[in-house]
């Protein structure tokens, strides 16, 4: 650790003439040897990615990414927790003084007669702080409520009151109106995701915010464990629907009615590759943001691992438990966190589990989706012990047995072949773990 350091310190120093974008890059790199000195691997990981863009040779980066690996998080206590609030404190003040002197540079260039150049400095400005005013005014960009930076002719509509409908503008009364209909339903766009809404805007991209969020969290915690997610061909697509009765229409319009969908308060469907959900209803046991994370994770899993047939096989309980493992996504300071104990689903399991109501490991990884529909909170916790016990140790297998489970292989013999042991022998150790679960 000092070794790298040390060459990091040294070029620093030894940039005679820095430029802009190398002097922002040894920032970076130096941000991402203190944390790793910290203990905060990804936001090390983090650090030197951003420091290789800038600097794309700059082998003391490199030589620390790859010391790094990957970055799952599994324990985060509270003094780690400090450390991330006050490295996050000094990244965030160097990321705003490095975009700031981009994009000064950027003016220079602009005057210079460079226009290619100032538009690609300002773009470097923007991707180090989405917030860089001088870079966003310099394209023609102003900021405004809920939408944030849009164009100077959107700003100047939206602050006469007026939303847009497709091409036009009206006021904010009559756009609810039409955006309150399906067919003209809002459109929000994230760097990911596209979340079509007849709720309002700024649900839309609140929602957006959350896919992002489960995103982050759930390339982190398998990195390394699989292949990396295939980018998508186009936005992953979310439909968030005002009402039940919204979401039933569609259900009849594009799926054939099934009556099992129009039970549930949120699925994902490969037939139009699209996650749906209404407002769950008053005593459901999921929050909104639980249904948006459980059927992105839904959405995403079944673009890396294509599955077919899995829903009438055994093993099911492991497709539904990592969905509502990432339920339990918490944001602390700006930091995603996944497994908080505190969730509704791991609450209840240890409830069900002290009243007696659990299916043994047995019965549970036997069952298929018929047999599940009231046990979910007990594959929550089961993925959870699967993910976190032992630090993390069993994560690999259970990884494996998730891809065989979507394939519609997850029956006795695979357990038994992933994890080594019959389900029956790993009861006491999981319920011990469940116990203890704090």
């Amino acid at each position: 650790m000092y070794r790298i350091g040390t060459v990091f310190l040294l070029l620093a120093c030894g940039a005679a003439a820095a430029t802009p974008e190398s002097a922002l890059a040894e920032d970076h790199a130096k941000l991402a040897a203190e944390a790793e000195k910290a203990g905060l691997r990804e936001e090390a990981s983090l650090e030197a990615r951003a420091a290789l863009r800038l600097a794309p040779d700059h082998a003391a980066v490199k030589a620390l990414l790859e010391k790094l690996g990957p970055v799952r998080v599994i324990e985060w206590p509270d003094a780690l927790h400090a450390r991330f609030v006050g490295w996050s404190k000094k990244r965030a003040g160097i990321r705003m003084a490095g975009a700031k002197k981009l994009a000064t540079a950027a003016t220079a260039a602009e005057k210079a007669g460079n226009a290619d150049e100032a538009k690609r400095l300002r773009e470097l400005a923007i991707a180090e702080d989405p917030d860089c005013a001088e870079a966003r005014k310099a394209m023609g960009m102003e900021k405004v409520d809920v939408a944030g930076w849009v164009t100077k002719e959107e700003a100047a509509q939206r602050r006469k009151g007026l939303l847009p409908v497709g091409a036009e503008w009206l006021p904010a009364k009559d756009a609810a109106a039409r955006h309150g209909k399906w067919a003209e339903a809002w459109e929000v766009r994230s760097a990911h995701f596209l979340v079509r809404t007849n709720t309002s805007e700024k649900e839309g991209l609140a929602m957006a915010v959350r896919a992002e969020e489960l995103l982050v969290a759930l390339r982190r915690e398998l990195d390394g464990l699989t292949d990396p997610l295939p980018p998508p061909a186009a936005p992953y697509e979310i439909h968030f629907y005002a009402a039940r009765a919204d979401l039933d229409a569609h259900i009849d319009t594009v799926h054939a009615g099934k009556a099992f969908l129009k039970s549930m308060g949120g699925f994902y469907s490969p037939q139009d590759k699209t996650s749906h959900f209404c407002p769950p209803a008053e005593r459901s046991i999921s929050t909104l943001d639980d249904l948006v994370r459980h059927e992105a994770t839904h959405h995403l899993l079944s673009d890396l691992w294509p599955n077919a047939a899995m829903h009438f096989k055994p093993g099911f309980w492991a497709w539904e438990g990592i969905a509502c493992y990432f339920e339990t996504i918490e944001v602390r300071d700006g930091k995603i966190l996944t497994g908080r104990a505190s969730h509704a689903r791991l609450v209840m399991a240890k409830d069900d589990m002290q009243k007696g109501k659990f299916k043994t490991l047995e019965e549970l990884a036997a069952a298929d989706q018929n047999g599940l529909g009231s046990v979910y909170e007990q594959s929550a916790a089961l993925a959870h012990f699967f993910m976190h016990s032992e630090g993390g140790k069993k994560r690999e297998k259970f990884v494996e047995y998730l891809k065989i489970v979507s394939k519609g292989d997850g029956d006795a013999g695979n357990w038994e072949k992933c994890f080594g042991k019959k389900p029956a022998d790993m009861q006491a150790e999981w319920l011990a773990y469940l116990k203890g679960l704090k």
